[in-house]
């Protein structure tokens, strides 16, 4: 008998590791966190659901350069998964959601606009990291504004996040807001620092920010 629930038990904890729930059981078990909220804050949430991604709405490009060009799906490999993160109530009856597609390294954050019967209105890629090394990041104000902060390379030749000692480019700053429809709409883009040389103990440093770089 003991053998017998014993492997129950086993049986029970592997199903539920490679368990893939719908948007809408995983919307439940997850709490609203309140505004402000940045990427850093993701570290100390442990828990996190992973999710069927129906029809392909959710983009799960899991990138390997500088330059956004070279990435693999997590779709196409069995132990990655796009795991809903966290939740927020935001004006006009809309929930943004957070979603990491974890391919632990790389990894890829992205946020999704949903309405009240669960429907994806859209979505807005928002993060970007493989390893330590941060190519793009991700703030949400008070005020429901979403800013976007990338590194951009100016180099002509791909660089790997994961193997480079220093690369050359300039960091701009996209700002968002969801409108009465769900849709992410783009407000403002500027460059926040000329065209530099970042080494790689600046785009991996835990403590730093690519905002702290400007």
């Amino acid at each position: 008998m003991k053998k017998v629930l014993l492997f129950l038990a086993v049986l029970f904890c592997s199903l539920m590791v490679n368990a893939q729930f719908s948007l809408e059981y995983a919307l439940e078990k997850v709490e609203y966190r309140t505004l402000p909220f940045s990427n850093e804050q993701t570290k100390s949430i442990r828990k996190k659901w992973p999710i069927k991604n129906n029809n392909n709405l959710i983009s799960d490009k899991l990138y390997t350069n500088f330059q956004l060009t070279e990435y693999f799906l997590a779709r196409d490999i069995d132990e990655m998964r796009i795991n809903l993160v966290t939740k927020f109530k935001m004006r006009n009856n809309l929930t943004l959601a957070l979603l990491d597609i974890d391919g632990n390294d790389p990894m890829t954050f992205c946020l999704i606009a949903i309405d009240n019967s669960n429907n994806i209105k859209s979505t807005l890629e928002v993060g970007v990291k493989s390893g330590l090394t941060k190519c793009k990041q991700f703030r949400i104000t008070a005020d429901e504004k979403i800013i976007v902060t990338q590194f951009v390379t100016t180099e002509r030749v791909s660089v790997k996040m994961d193997s480079f000692s220093k690369v050359t480019g300039y960091i701009i700053e996209t700002v968002y807001h969801i409108d009465a429809s769900g849709k992410f709409v783009e407000e403002s883009k500027k460059q926040c620092t000329g065209i530099r040389t970042f080494t790689r103990e600046q785009l991996e440093n835990p403590s730093t920010n690519l905002w702290d770089l400007y």
